[in-house]
């Protein structure tokens, strides 16, 4: 039942007829998603209980969950941030920030229903690979192709075009390309032999992919966990000192040598200029990041523990407002403490945290070399990134649906382990098995 209200809600934004516009502006989606929500959160609850896959998985997800929506229906705007959430779609794909936050929490449970032993979870991670090199392929191809738009483009998949007299100048971004070659650079890094030809080639491939997307944050996470390999797992701290000793220098040089960016490509002046003063990014007052964030500090400042989604500074950009009220906040932290308050956000980090130290015990603790200690490692290096990542990019709804998917995935991993290194049980503990006495007392064995 849980598995098959979970691909309902999943498919709802498939079905037309689900989405039919009712007079109040509110759609068949939005008043039938909150109580199957909040029914499938129950299932999960006491299929916690009942059933061995999801006894390791936590309930502070259901607990945010929870919150979320407590927030939502005990706002005494309730009508106007209906409105909001039904008439105001997010860039990246359509999802309503409620929507999304549903589904992500949903996919926490359903997942150990569906990758219940370490042959499953092996399966995942092949079609995880291919999946990401799919992605990297059919994007790179889209452009000699001219394939402008397909039926599933999101903002995050879309090609996007800079003008030629924007400070970036003339140039095309894949931002998808980023994230996937990030996960394809760790990917390499983790599961493939060093001094192989095809780890180097994968993690070049990696490199390139985000060096195309022209995506500075998986850059830096990628950079990252680099050193963090290098010093946890290799012990080489000169080559993770000298790697992110020149980054910061390049970045700093070019910081104070402004004049040096100009007339630079599109590709080299995004990643050199990340901490430029005269980078867009940061100037106030217009659709910029800053200005963004500003909105939320406010927010954040007037209304700490319950947020609000309504109550921004009147000479804020109108284009900024409205992107934090969508949930587009560019950056995980700050969105949903201004969104949701100050403990949906710890509550959140508790949850990361944790999910953080059981992926680094999985690697510190199992055998050099085993299944388990590569699955620790990875699963470890991808939430280091995305939580570098969230600090300027993602929205307010605790991240994409892959972060929830590696939450799950960890405590996955936990319990195939603990299966696996368990001794197998006799059938009456203390007393000999049936062979046993048989052989004892000289009579044959079946």
């Amino acid at each position: 039942m849980v598995v098959g209200l979970g691909l309902l809600i999943l498919a709802t934004p498939f079905l037309p007829h689900l989405s039919m516009v009712g007079a109040e502006g509110w759609t068949l989606l939005d008043l039938a998603l909150p109580p199957m929500a909040c029914l499938c959160l129950w299932l999960c609850v006491v299929h916690r209980t009942l059933t061995p896959r999801l006894r390791q998985m936590s309930l502070l997800p259901a607990a945010m969950l929870f919150l979320v929506i407590l927030h939502v229906f005990t706002d005494p705007r309730l009508d106007e941030i209906l409105y909001q959430l039904t008439a105001t779609r997010l860039p990246t794909g359509g999802f309503r920030l409620y929507y999304s936050i549903a589904v992500n929490v949903l996919l926490y449970y359903v997942a150990p229903l569906v990758i219940s032993d370490a042959a499953k979870l092996r399966r995942f991670q092949r079609i995880y690979l291919g999946f990401i090199i799919f992605q990297v392929v059919f994007t790179c191809l889209r452009i000699p192709l001219k394939i402008d738009k397909v039926p599933w483009d999101s903002y995050g998949s879309q090609i996007m075009a800079y003008d030629a007299n924007s400070y970036w100048g003339e140039g095309l971004r894949l931002i998808v390309l980023g994230d996937m070659g990030m996960h394809l650079f760790i990917f390499a890094l983790v599961f493939m032999s060093a001094g192989t030809r095809w780890r180097t080639v994968m993690m070049i491939a990696g490199m390139g992919s985000i060096l195309y997307s022209k995506g500075r944050a998986p850059m830096l996470a990628a950079l990252l966990v680099w050193v963090l390999y290098l010093v946890l797992e290799r012990r080489r701290w000169m080559p993770a000192f000298l790697l992110m000793g020149g980054v910061g220098c390049v970045l700093g040089f070019f910081a104070v040598n402004t004049e040096l960016l100009e007339g630079l490509p599109a590709t080299p002046k995004r990643f050199l200029s990340i901490l430029a003063p005269d980078n867009p990014e940061y100037q106030s007052d217009t659709y910029s990041r800053r200005e963004m964030w500003d909105v939320q500090w406010y927010v954040i400042r007037r209304n700490p523990i319950w947020g609000s989604m309504n109550d921004f500074p009147v000479t804020a950009d109108e284009d900024a407002k409205s992107s934090v009220r969508r949930g587009d906040t560019h950056g995980v932290y700050l969105g949903m403490a201004a969104l949701f308050g100050v403990p949906v956000l710890l509550l959140w980090v508790v949850l990361v945290l944790r999910q953080v130290l059981r992926a680094y015990d999985l690697w510190r603790l199992n055998a050099s070399n085993s299944e388990a200690r590569r699955w620790g490692m990875w699963l470890f290096m991808l939430l280091v990134a995305y939580l570098f990542k969230y600090g300027t990019s993602g929205n307010a709804g605790g991240g994409y649906t892959d972060f929830f998917l590696l939450w799950a995935l960890v405590d996955i991993a936990h319990k195939v382990v603990q299966r696996e290194a368990a001794p197998a049980r006799t059938p009456l503990r203390g007393l000999p098995t049936l062979a046993a006495s048989r052989s004892r007392s000289g009579a044959p064995t079946p």
